[in-house]
């Protein structure tokens, strides 16, 4: 799989780190505390949750946000679940600008950079996903990609994207045609 597009890791190792200390000081202070059960258990479990809660940020720090591979994008718009898209009907690459999706003030939203992913026209069956709205946005024919949940977007970023695109449809073009895709 070559991954396209990272995720944004600072703040997930920022907070993986926070929780792996968590972690650590419950398990010595609950160490400390033979005497007492309850307050030890307590102890105990908090430190637990923080170390599971480090190793899901971590997991989350490995994971892109596009990828591609076997003439699919890997659109990873969720938490947990992936979403595949045949390369063939991306049209482009731009770059976006968006705000955070709760914010009621408009006037007081930080707008961050965001990747846009135009689908062709022809593809309707494919202009409506499943994307948690925390990371993105897939409606109308466009998948956006909220810039605070990916590596930092530029027009940089952005022209490396559609240079690799292209080379993919350039090599789709010199290879037969497969059966058109259709969205499970």
């Amino acid at each position: 799989m070559e991954i396209w597009l990272n995720g944004n890791r600072r703040p997930f190792i920022a907070t993986a780190v926070v929780l792996l200390v968590a972690a650590l000081v419950c398990m010595l202070v609950g160490g400390l505390l033979l005497s007492a059960i309850v307050p030890r258990l307590i102890v105990l479990v908090v430190g637990i949750v923080a170390s599971l809660g480090a190793v899901l940020l971590a997991f989350q720090t490995m994971r892109p946000r596009i990828a591609f591979a076997e003439n699919t994008l890997h659109l990873y718009l969720d938490w947990a679940g992936v979403s595949q898209v045949p390369v063939e009907i991306v049209e482009c690459f731009f770059l976006g600008q968006d705000g955070p999706h709760d914010c009621q003030d408009k006037s007081k939203r930080p707008v961050t950079a965001a990747v846009v992913i135009r689908l062709a026209d022809r593809a309707k069956p494919w202009h409506r996903g499943h994307a948690n709205p925390q990371i993105g946005l897939w409606e109308e024919g466009y998948i956006t990609i909220r810039g605070s949940w990916a590596e930092p977007i530029n027009q940089r970023v952005v022209e490396r994207l559609n240079e690799r695109l292209r080379a993919v449809h350039r090599a789709q073009a010199t290879q037969p045609s497969p059966e058109p895709a259709a969205k499970p």
